[in-house]
């Protein structure tokens, strides 16, 4: 997956000094929502860590560092690191606001494709969720999560994704089994319980929120049949991800998710056979070791272009 650093960083290859990280973060201080991109200014040597963050984190903003910076203390334990700073972005920035005020590479987990500033690296806090048996497993498509794939306003919130699943699931509750964790609406709300019992289904359904697709890394691993929205965002391995392979693709609006949860019904034998396709994926190239190592090279490739 190389080749993924590689293309993410072929708009520095002129280079980038700790004056010009200075010089960008300067500027990115005073953008308007620059508060809300969850910016912080690593500082890496063979033998120390630091960081400064740029305005107060959420608490998962926190999480999310926390899992990295404890990622990058166990690199400095098993590899020899350069001495650099870098940027780390813990939310989304995609705007085009900070894009063009970008002058130099910022790592974070997830960016739309046509974003050519960020510098895709892991997250490590999704630790593999355990599973069953697929003959165990519940013959429904199951979601659960936040209404955060962007603003739900008064008259316009059943068009989101995450919102039209939830109305599906209430027509279709022989085959969805969706909700939100929090909600505008009491109707579609259910205690929070997607880590501990999203394995017992056989569909999981992946949807994009502002950062990407955080669930479908831990979803790979279910051997459950994981249905993902097509999107512009992308992350470090989606590269390698095939859709009809390792999972399938379904519609943001939702119009084939039950035409497709019926062929599943009607095809189980190559359902199966792609779910585990999934999980094989997700124990060569999503175990800890791996993103570590993944980790380790964008660290170094990133390094031979500051000076």
């Amino acid at each position: 997956m190389q080749q993924r650093i590689e293309t993410d960083l072929s708009l520095f290859q002129k280079g980038f000094s700790s004056q010009d990280i200075q010089s960008c973060i300067n500027t990115l201080k005073t953008l308007q929502g620059a508060e809300k991109a969850g910016l912080i200014h690593v500082f890496l040597t063979k033998e120390d860590l630091s960081y400064e963050s740029f305005f107060p984190l959420s608490i998962e903003e926190e999480n999310l560092f926390q899992a990295l910076y404890f990622a990058l203390k166990d690199l400095q334990r098993k590899y020899p690191l350069p001495s650099i700073d870098f940027l780390v972005s813990l939310s989304s920035f995609n705007r085009p606001l900070f894009l063009n005020s970008t002058t130099v590479p910022i790592f974070s987990f997830a960016k739309e494709t046509c974003n050519h500033k960020i510098i895709l690296i892991p997250r490590f806090s999704n630790p593999p969720p355990p599973f069953c048996l697929w003959e165990e497993k519940i013959e429904k498509a199951f979601w659960q999560g936040l209404p955060t794939d962007g603003h739900y306003g008064f008259f316009d919130w059943s068009f989101r994704p995450r919102a039209r699943l939830c109305l599906l699931s209430q027509k279709h509750q022989d085959l969805i089994d969706a909700s939100f964790s929090d909600s505008l609406d009491r109707s579609f709300l259910e205690d929070y319980t997607k880590p501990i019992i999203s394995p017992n289904f056989k569909y999981l359904l992946a949807l994009d929120d502002a950062d990407g697709c955080p669930d479908l890394e831990w979803q790979l691993f279910t051997k459950s049949l994981i249905l993902k929205t097509t999107s512009h965002q992308i992350e470090w391995y989606f590269d390698a991800l095939e859709s009809g392979t390792h999972y399938l693709s379904i519609h943001p609006d939702m119009h084939d998710l039950i035409e497709t949860i019926l062929f599943c019904k009607n095809h189980e034998k190559q359902i199966k056979q792609i779910a585990e396709n999934g999980s094989l994926f997700a124990n060569k190239y999503l175990t800890y070791d791996q993103k570590l190592f993944f980790l380790h090279q964008a660290l170094e490739l990133y390094s031979k272009l500051y000076h």
